[in-house]
């Protein structure tokens, strides 16, 4: 599945579900919030 290709939306939510069931994941979660912060969604021109 990790080389599974998708919209953009679906590629994300794979990578966050695979970040979350990392260990710490209220820590994870802060870190990919913070990125998608700092960063434009995959595929969304500005």
């Amino acid at each position: 599945a990790a080389m599974v290709r998708g919209r953009a939306v679906e590629q994300v939510m794979r990578d966050l579900a695979t970040y979350l069931r990392q260990p710490a994941p209220d820590e994870t979660l802060t870190e990919a919030a913070a990125w998608f912060v700092d960063h434009e969604w995959p595929g969304m021109d500005a």
